[in-house]
């Protein structure tokens, strides 16, 4: 798995954000940062933590339709932003799944940002484990019976273990 630093105080900068591991078992693992704006905590750690330069926004339909969230997100990462998505269908599907996974690769992301539900969070995981695999035989199989043969490969490892609650309260 890639490694990244993660901020060692709970109040980072004067900022008022908090970060803290999201499985006090799990020190290493997930952080969920907090008392943040979206846009804000995720320009920070898309520069801080992560160092990225090719930032792949996966969004909600729903969001970008209704609210000025993804805009938001995307006039603070500005010309980070190489692609994005707007939308998934419920689940999960396979073929948009290997959608986003293409699109990363041909763009050379180095980071997938979600905003949005559990599809698209899965689906940025499952993008991410097909980039950190040498041998992508699930993927493979999939791949080949909707007709095509190459593998998919990603440039740059892809991290998403970071997690922002938008609320001022710690998440339970």
């Amino acid at each position: 798995m890639s490694q990244y630093v993660v901020p060692k105080t709970k109040a980072n900068d004067n900022d008022g954000e908090v970060v803290r591991p999201a499985f006090a078992a799990v020190p290493d693992g997930p952080h969920i940062s907090y008392n943040l704006p979206f846009d804000k905590a995720c320009l920070k750690h898309v520069e801080e933590t992560f160092a990225a330069e090719r930032v792949y926004v996966l969004a909600s339909g729903s969001l970008c339709r209704n609210t000025k969230y993804v805009e938001q997100l995307r006039t603070a990462l500005g010309s980070r932003v190489v692609g994005s998505r707007e939308g998934m269908t419920p689940h999960t599907l396979w073929n948009e799944v290997l959608e986003v996974a293409d699109d990363c690769r041909r763009l050379r992301a180095d980071l997938i940002v979600t905003i949005g539900g559990g599809s698209l969070t899965d689906a940025a995981k499952i993008v991410t484990l097909v980039g950190e695999q040498k041998h992508n035989r699930p993927m493979r199989k999939c791949r080949q019976a909707n007709g095509a043969n190459e593998n998919i490969r990603l440039s740059r490892t892809m991290r998403t273990r970071f997690q922002h609650s938008p609320s001022s309260r710690p998440a339970r």
